[in-house]
């Protein structure tokens, strides 16, 4: 998630009205650490224990913070967090409501001092630790941060021609104007996730400097759905390549006729993975496309031809240190992808939704623009831009998009993303790949 700002002024947070005052601080995987102020109240029947209340209208307005807490639900009287539940002796439990979603909390409070910890589905998702405030004072400077933040962005975002857009300007604009409001962590994270939304580009976030994230490795899973087909399952690339190499060999070896390739819910990951997969799948080698750092865009206008990209770094290997490299000291990287001799020659679908994103985008570009699959679903996300985490300051690193995309015949899927071959609800994909393998096979 994503933190960034510029403002004239920072209000104090001196003029926060709680009664029972918590200083606490939150760490999720989403988030990062965000440092916040909460208020806990003992009822007859329990407790509450709520950030600031009113904060959707200060932030958003008040016409967004009324739809969004009839429709959304999650704001509970304004509140970004917002828990209610039962104590017993030290111990309290409850459900908690915010922007992201219900979570079940669990907790305890012994001499002033709050921990806790927010799950969802039994899943761990955030632990919150936090004292009794004696007083309220700044958490820190909003002003110096967010300045810092738009610096930065400025100097290095991967095209200086997105600083002259009018989204930006629009954007930072309202920004200057609503930091003034902003009186801890937690309220920049909201505001910044809700109005980066209307941004040019993607790939941008403000994360905490502790903060690292963790990519658990995905499971990927094969199955045999009859003996003519396979549906092979890449949940994300941030999995184990020997488990994928494996699956890999076993679907070669049995030479199914029809190979489904299921990643609807693949947001990318890791392109040592995505470059496997490719060169399972091809004969020749397959050009997929070139990232372009601002060195290239001060030189070059429009989109990339033969002539503009022929002196790029040529990556043919499944690495994101020579990918890194190549991006932050040159032009840019012509991504190529080397058959890796076994060559599935069967039938290939695609399974995609809109959340098919990022490293998994020009995959799904060049199959189907090769013709070596059968792209079925939704339109791709459209995320597909190369991020780096550049330091702020002793808190804070930024997240920002240091190089375009675009495919070997031109095409900018940053925005746009990959139109399927055969249109249909995201839900209802698996079943229209089966009714076309049998038609393919019959």
């Amino acid at each position: 998630m994503a933190i960034c700002f510029t403002s004239i002024s920072c209000t104090s947070t001196r003029s926060l009205k709680l009664d029972n005052p918590y200083r606490v601080d939150l760490e999720s995987d989403d988030i990062g650490k965000v440092t916040f102020y909460m208020d806990y109240v003992e009822e007859e029947d329990g407790f509450e224990l709520f950030s600031p209340k009113n904060t959707d209208k200060k932030l958003f307005g008040s016409a967004k913070a009324f739809l969004g807490r009839i429709f959304g639900a999650n704001m509970h009287k304004g509140s970004l967090l917002y828990v209610k539940g039962e104590s017993q002796g030290d111990r309290i439990t409850g459900t908690a409501t915010s922007p992201l979603g219900i979570l079940d909390f669990e907790g305890e409070l012994v001499d002033g001092n709050l921990s806790g910890s927010l799950t969802r589905k039994g899943k761990d998702y955030a632990s919150i630790t936090g004292k009794r405030a004696v007083t309220i004072t700044d958490i820190r400077d909003y002003d110096l941060l967010v300045n810092k933040v738009l610096k930065v962005t400025e100097d290095r975002i991967y095209d200086k021609n997105m600083v002259h857009h009018p989204d930006w300007k629009k954007f930072k604009k309202k920004l200057l104007k609503k930091t003034a409001d902003v009186k801890d962590d937690l309220e920049l994270v909201s505001l910044f996730h809700y109005m980066s939304k209307e941004l040019p580009f993607s790939h941008y976030a403000l994360l905490n400097y502790d903060f690292t994230p963790k990519f658990d490795l995905k499971e990927v899973t094969l199955e045999e759905l009859n003996e003519r087909t396979v549906l092979l399952t890449i949940p994300s690339f941030n999995t184990d390549v020997d488990a994928l190499d494996q699956l890999l060999d076993m679907i070669y070896k049995k030479q199914y006729e029809n190979l489904i390739i299921d990643l609807r819910k693949n947001t990318g990951g890791n392109i040592e993975s995505s470059y496997l997969l490719g060169a399972f799948l091809i004969e020749q080698p397959l050009v997929a496309g070139h990232f372009l750092t601002q060195d290239w865009f001060q030189q070059h206008q429009g989109v990339p031809n033969k002539d503009n990209i022929k002196d790029l770094r040529i990556l043919d290997k499944g690495d994101l240190q020579l990918l890194r490299d190549g991006i932050n000291n040159s032009q840019g990287v012509t991504l190529k992808i080397l058959p890796d001799g076994r060559k599935y020659k069967g039938n290939v679908f695609i399974l995609t939704s809109n959340k098919t994103a990022s490293a998994a985008e020009p995959l799904v570009f060049g199959l189907r623009e090769t013709k070596l699959a059968t792209v079925i679903g939704e339109n791709t996300s459209g995320a597909m831009l190369s991020a780096e985490v550049i330091e702020i300051d002793d808190d804070y690193n930024l997240f920002l998009p240091i190089a375009d995309y675009f495919t070997a015949s031109g095409v900018r899927l940053e925005g746009k993303g990959v139109a399927p071959n055969i249109a249909v609800d995201s839900k209802e994909a698996l079943d229209m790949a089966l009714e076309v393998s049998r038609k393919t096979t019959n």
